[in-house]
């Protein structure tokens, strides 16, 4: 489960508050962790802006996330527990108004496995696996909002390779997008709409 720092970057590093955090629970609700207090979900891993998209990768294991930067630095990161993703330590971002937040590197800090500046605004995250769209297989798509597209993006292993942009010609704000059972694309849209991706004929 992912939370948004809500305002407060400060509490992105605190790991005695949820804000900027992804959390882990179980199927029920309960906190992953043993010996954690009751009702308080294990943070998982720190650091975050405001992950909107999270999904895991089909015969991995790996959970992978998506996250809104400020004004540049929207991030898409492989997420590990424990790990530490910087914001507002390090980012590729700057204020709305210009300046500089902070450096992009910094020891013990993850880097995001790709970036984008300027920003796509990636909202939903799904990873496809069906049989539909072979050559797609493996592939991530983000649903982009201020981008206004379906993001693909393909893998070399772990990271992140070519990309590629679908529907950019529509105009839409893209909020998610997600696999359906019959192995077809879903999205849904800002303007309201829900549509699928269908192999040409």
């Amino acid at each position: 489960m992912s939370v948004g720092e809500r305002g407060e970057r400060k509490a992105s590093q605190d790991p005695g508050r949820h804000n900027g955090k992804i959390l882990r629970l179980t199927h029920e609700g309960e906190p992953a962790g043993a010996g954690l207090p009751d009702a308080l979900p294990e943070v998982w891993t720190l650091g975050h802006r405001n992950p909107q998209g999270i999904a895991a990768r089909p015969g991995t294991g790996q959970i992978w996330a998506a996250e809104f930067g400020p004004r540049g630095g929207d991030e898409l990161n492989l997420i590990k527990g424990g790990a530490n993703y910087g914001w507002p330590v390090i980012t590729y971002g700057r204020e709305y108004w210009g300046p500089s937040i902070g450096p992009t590197h910094k020891g013990g800090l993850e880097q995001p496995a790709a970036q984008w500046t300027p920003v796509i605004s990636p909202s939903g995250l799904t990873f496809y696996d069906g049989a539909a769209f072979p050559a797609w297989k493996g592939s991530a798509f983000l649903a982009c909002l201020s981008g206004k597209h379906l993001r693909r993006v393909s893998f070399d292993g772990d990271k992140p390779a070519a990309q590629e942009k679908l529907l950019a010609e529509r105009g839409w704000r893209f909020r998610q997008v997600r696999q359906g059972p019959d192995g077809l694309l879903y999205f849904s849209t800002d303007e309201g709409l829900l549509g699928r991706l269908v192999p040409a004929k």
